[in-house]
């Protein structure tokens, strides 16, 4: 939900396969449950740490199944050269947000998803693990809204239980005069349609520009002949996907 970017240098929801894990895979997944799980798969290197004793392991074992599901997907499509090693920790702290991402590591709060009912919504792992896809260099023109629209608009893309879980984009527009600066699943929507509707590929554009450190507000114009603004006043008029 939450990510740090780093001062360094279509659709319908796809409906995918699940995949399992062998019983050697499985063992890893369901080791002691303090004990740091490491599952390495198809050149991706996943670690598990845990700090809630009353973690669930059937959550645990559906968040990796999940990232092992999904995120090779999204960096073959965005940026093959985002990380192969990533560490997930599970974490009992009292937060208002479901995880952040930060560098190469995802923190889960596991303390929201059962005091909210929401420890179906496995798919968070695939907002967050976007985040570690995106690789972001500094840039203070990047900004935050479109990280997290372009976060969850692949995260409608690529989720496989999104509207099972609770999770949908938005029916009705923002009716707090936000706009696209709602972020998140406003943003994701608006995202969508100019994508449906305007410029085929322009969210891998977007997403390019701001890990390159090239974004600035002129690329709306360059692509799409509009402003962000004019878009978002004809996505006004035509709210439809």
């Amino acid at each position: 939900m939450n990510f740090k970017i780093k001062k360094t240098g279509f659709f319908l929801t796809l409906l995918l396969p699940l995949i399992s894990f062998s019983q050697q895979e499985i063992s890893s997944v369901n080791n002691d449950i303090f004990k740091d799980s490491i599952i390495i798969k198809n050149g991706f290197r996943l670690t598990l740490k845990n700090n809630d004793p009353k973690l669930s392991q059937e959550f645990k074992k559906n968040i990796a199944e999940r990232f092992f599901l999904v995120y090779p997907k999204m960096l073959n499509h965005f940026n093959p050269k985002a990380t192969k090693t990533v560490t997930i920790i599970f974490s009992n702290e009292d937060t208002d947000h479901p995880a952040h991402a930060v560098n190469n590591e995802i923190t889960v709060f596991t303390k929201f998803f059962t005091n909210n009912g929401r420890e179906k919504d496995i798919d968070v792992i695939v907002h967050e693990g976007f985040h570690l896809v995106q690789a972001y260099r500094y840039n203070e023109n990047t900004p935050g809204w479109l990280v997290e629209g372009i976060a969850d608009y692949v995260r409608e893309i690529y989720g496989v239980s999104n509207e099972s879980s609770g999770w949908v984009l938005p029916k009705t527009l923002d009716d707090k005069g936000n706009k696209y600066k709602a972020s998140y699943r406003t943003a994701a929507r608006f995202l969508l349609w100019i994508d449906l509707k305007v410029k085929k590929g322009i969210v891998e554009t977007l997403d390019d520009k701001c890990r390159t450190g090239n974004y600035t507000d002129a690329v709306w114009e360059i692509e799409t002949s509009k402003t962000v603004d004019e878009l978002w006043d004809d996505y006004t008029k035509n709210y439809s996907l």
